[in-house]
């Protein structure tokens, strides 16, 4: 149950509900409870990083721009 409360924290948080809000949804009396999540969400670049992987028709060669031109 604790793992769910967690991974829906980070959900929040990524679909940029505000932190007082997820704060209090989650019952934490303390910001910096709720500010533990943070990390969990990585960088800019982590998120760029995974963008460019996820979208491989932009990538000539990519298995999935091969399927797509079939």
């Amino acid at each position: 149950m604790h793992d769910l409360r967690h991974t829906a924290a980070c959900l929040w948080i990524t679909r940029r509900v505000d932190l007082a809000t997820v704060q209090a949804w989650c019952g934490h009396e303390s910001a910096a409870t709720t500010n533990r999540y943070l990390h969990f969400l990585g960088t800019g670049a982590d998120v760029a990083g995974l963008e460019r992987l996820n979208d491989g028709t932009k990538y000539p060669g990519s298995t999935r721009a091969r399927e797509d031109a079939s």
